[in-house]
């Protein structure tokens, strides 16, 4: 079914709290599509009011396979809904992340939340003047492993972490460098473990052709834990681990698996720790739900938290670009 006008389709935004948010999702590649299996398979907190893609084709395939509206119009799409899941390519983030918060839809942005920090910032400040919600998919925070690790340790507690995220190019294009695509999942994670905002300390890394493919850097935390994180895509298969310090104790985990175990500082016996199950694509709708309808600590990214990881990366990349941060270890007040 086709939507190709403004008016089509269109009603006013969720009215009681016993109806489940509509919700459409722009942009219906690989992501968007994950995003639209999850949104149909949780009805008591979402309906799917329908897709868009720049591509015809495949928006009309998805519709179709999900029997909802595919709408010819952006703005149409963003008028059909609550609820606004944006999983087009970066580039796109900014246009329409601002057309849907000015419109009063919510919105739950893919990471990272926009190609440029002072788009982000002007996403969280418009997003501040009305009453939508901006919401980023870091949505490695509802990896089981993290999800664990959130639950056992308090942000004051933790004395390091270092993160391993690494991944094989067999197959793979790269419109970015490294510590867009892969990084900054890792330094949310570490504002997200740690309490609150983290500042870079140092990176390094591998140019090859004006984006990294290989990267290095330390962050630190308001609260004094340093937070070492490797991302590479150049190596000969994927890994995604984490290793948490806190005075008594050290936890280590993989999140691929995803398996966690803890033991005592310095101590040999290490005893695994039971994990949830769910996916974490669909925790995070959860969250994002419960925190539209007023939860206070759903977990879920917001705006803030992703342009302030953004930040982070584009400043780390920038300084490997400019070749001074490594060589000098000057801090960044990135932020």
């Amino acid at each position: 079914m086709a939507a190709s006008t403004l008016d089509a389709l269109v009603r006013p935004l969720r009215a009681s709290s016993s109806r489940p948010w509509r919700v459409a999702v722009l942009g219906v590649g690989a992501m968007g599509q994950r995003h639209a299996r999850v949104v149909r398979g949780l009805p008591d907190h979402f309906e799917l009011a329908g897709v868009f893609d720049a591509n015809r084709t495949v928006a009309e395939d998805i519709a179709r396979a999900w029997d909802v509206p595919r709408f010819d119009d952006e703005r149409a799409c963003i008028a059909s809904a609550d609820l606004v899941i944006i999983a087009s390519p970066i580039e796109a983030h900014a246009d329409t992340a601002r057309s849907a918060l000015e419109r009063g839809r919510h919105v739950l942005v893919e990471k990272p939340l926009c190609a440029r920090s002072a788009d982000a910032h002007a996403l969280v400040r418009t997003a501040a003047l009305g009453t939508a919600r901006l919401f980023v998919g870091h949505s490695e925070r509802f990896n089981p492993v993290i999800r664990a690790l959130h639950g056992l340790v308090s942000p004051g507690d933790v004395r390091a972490i270092a993160i391993r995220r690494v991944t094989s190019p067999l197959g793979r294009t790269h419109e970015h460098g490294v510590l867009l695509s892969l990084g900054v999942h890792d330094v949310d994670l570490a504002a997200y473990l740690t309490g609150g905002p983290v500042k870079l300390r140092n990176v390094s890394g591998a140019l090859r052709t004006g984006e990294e493919d290989q990267a290095e850097l330390t962050v630190v935390a308001a609260m004094g834990a340093a937070v070492r994180i490797r991302v590479d895509r150049l190596a000969p298969h994927r890994e995604r681990t984490i290793h948490l310090l806190t005075q008594t104790e050290e936890f280590i985990g993989d999140l691929l698996e995803p398996r966690l175990f803890r033991r005592p500082r310095g101590g040999e016996v290490a005893t695994e720790v039971a994990l949830p199950r769910t996916e974490p694509l669909a925790a995070q709708a959860q969250a994002v739900s419960r925190a539209l309808d007023g939860e206070p600590q759903a977990g879920v990214a917001t705006g803030t938290d992703g342009a302030h990881a953004l930040s982070i990366v584009l400043s780390a990349a920038q300084s490997l670009r400019d070749g001074n941060l490594a060589a000098r270890g000057r801090v960044s007040e990135a932020s």
